[in-house]
């Protein structure tokens, strides 16, 4: 079972509303999910249950950060559909952005503000295909785009022994 409760503004909590909760209530969406490790952002919420992989977000999502395809806040967890299949089985969060992370493959895939990303090369980071589309579940991106809706796989990381990602406000670490 997993409880929420402190500030909702937009919807982070995933108890269906906006409403701000002083109590511990049970996100009642996610009975049975399974859910054994969540993180939080500035003000969205990443689910995840590392049996089956399945990853779900709510709250604020004006960056794109809870990676749903789109950047309507959400109170109620919602499962990252692009993400089946990618074996994600950790998640970390910055202020306005997202990473997933499969450990056994080293692939990293993110979402949300891009300022970051851009900063280091967008296109030699991401999943960059600007005459073909990516294969896999992601978005083909050909220019730059201040924000991401949709998981992207770091490339870049691919080949590079990473077991740990850890995520600042505006910086992030591999290692």
């Amino acid at each position: 079972l997993v409880y929420s409760c402190g500030k909702n503004t937009n919807g982070q909590l995933g108890l269906g509303n906006y409403n701000n909760i002083s109590i511990p209530t049970e996100i009642t969406t996610l009975t049975g999910c399974n859910i054994n490790k969540v993180v939080c952002g500035d003000y969205h919420t990443i689910f995840l249950n590392t049996s089956n992989n399945l990853v779900y977000s709510c709250g604020k999502n004006t960056n794109g950060q809870l990676g749903l395809g789109n950047y309507y806040n959400i109170s109620i967890p919602t499962e990252i559909t692009t993400l089946t299949g990618c074996n994600i089985n950790k998640v970390v969060c910055g202020n306005n952005y997202t990473l997933f992370f499969n450990t056994n493959n080293n692939l990293v895939y993110y979402c949300g503000n891009n300022n970051l990303i851009n900063k280091l090369n967008y296109q030699s980071l991401l999943s960059y295909a600007p005459s073909a589309p990516v294969s896999g579940p992601f978005d083909t991106v050909s220019t730059y785009t201040p924000e991401i809706h949709t998981p992207q796989l770091i490339t870049s990381l691919n080949n590079l022994n990473i077991n740990t990602v850890v995520c600042g406000n505006s910086n992030i670490i591999f290692y």
